[in-house]
């Protein structure tokens, strides 16, 4: 009696190519995120050599996301006049349609990933009445933009002036909305969608049309370790470690009586990192980090609530 049957050739190959881009993920995922823990740590002065880190992997699958979010969200903003030919005014309204549509799935990914894995914490930032107004204003303009994008693409001949006057009246609203909420963490992430979508766009543009892109793999390394840098060191410390971030754990260490620092003292911390040998954190106000090994930590404490 024949139990097992033989898998069907195209399905084989199938499963060999997703376990392949699983793999490759998964062993991707930690190198990256191993290198921006590593720099991380050494901006707190300190470098933790343990080739082990478990938030490795859940933090090079953030930065993967973050990265691939804005290409994904901006691909057809800018969309081509047809086969039709077009008066000087339609070529003018359809490229500022593009760049308001450009600007509206930037911002749109970089709300989706902000709510998702950045702190509560506004970083000195106040909420004013006025500036949630101009939250509520970005917020509504991009939704708008995005439904008037598929009216667009097919109705941007007709009522070239009119949409013009749309096209500057989001790109003024969005303008005094970003103004008024600098110093937002919210705001970084947006700025990473922007120059993330900007930069990788013409690229891709020119491979869909045909043109021969000649990758070399010393720019590609380069290019991905400035990127890797430039995620660390603005974008990674402001997101929930919870989600793959780097922003300091609020915690209160209770320490021995033999602790070098503070003995037999409870004291207030920002934990950064926890190895098999001790504890990394800083101070309230402090940059660089302090260490204290596990014998010397006889509980832990984690406040729900947190400014860090």
């Amino acid at each position: 009696m024949k139990i097992l049957r033989e898998v069907d050739p195209s399905v084989a190959s199938l499963l060999e190519f997703v376990t392949k881009m699983a793999t490759l993920l998964v062993v991707g995922s930690y190198a990256v995120g191993y290198s921006i823990l590593v720099i991380n740590n050494n901006a707190h002065g300190f470098l933790e050599t343990s080739l082990i880190k478990p938030r490795a992997i859940t933090t090079g699958a953030v930065f993967i996301l973050a990265t691939a979010l804005p290409i994904a969200m901006t691909q057809g903003t800018f969309f081509g006049k047809g086969s039709d030919p077009e008066s000087k005014l339609e070529t003018f309204t359809r490229l500022l349609l593009g760049l308001v549509d450009y600007l509206c799935a930037c911002s749109a990914a970089g709300f989706l990933m902000g709510f998702l894995v950045f702190t509560d914490d506004l970083h000195g930032a106040s909420m004013t009445m006025s500036k949630a107004i101009a939250f509520l204003v970005f917020l509504g303009l991009v939704g708008v933009a995005g439904t008037v994008r598929f009216v667009a693409v097919r109705d941007y001949r007709k009522g070239a002036i009119a949409w013009i006057a749309f096209s500057i009246v989001c790109l003024g609203g969005i303008a005094v909305a970003l103004y008024s909420l600098r110093g937002f963490a919210i705001m970084r992430c947006m700025a990473w969608m922007f120059g993330v979508a900007t930069a990788v766009n013409p690229w891709l543009s020119d491979i869909r049309r045909g043109v021969h892109v000649q990758f070399k793999i010393t720019a590609l390394i380069a290019m991905l370790l400035v990127v890797v840098s430039l995620y660390t060191v603005h974008l990674f410390p402001f997101m929930k470690a919870t989600w793959g971030g780097g922003a300091p754990v609020a915690a209160i260490l209770y320490l021995s009586k033999d602790s070098p620092i503070h003995p037999d003292q409870k004291v207030k911390v920002a934990l950064l990192e926890a190895s098999d040998s001790g504890f990394y954190f800083i101070f309230d106000g402090e940059e660089k980090a302090t260490y204290v090994p596990r014998d010397s930590v006889t509980a832990m404490e984690f406040p729900q609530s947190s400014s860090h």
